[in-house]
């Protein structure tokens, strides 16, 4: 599965907080490089 935009996607395993989006946003940042090293 290929992600048009990592940023779009929102991860399973984290849920997303209404009051932080930076932090929600650094958090799907992350995964998408993992996902890119896996």
């Amino acid at each position: 599965m290929r992600p048009s935009s990592g940023r779009s996607r929102r991860p399973t395993t984290t849920r997303p907080s209404p009051g932080r989006a930076s932090d929600n946003e650094a958090t799907i940042h992350h995964c998408t490089i993992t996902r890119k090293l896996e």
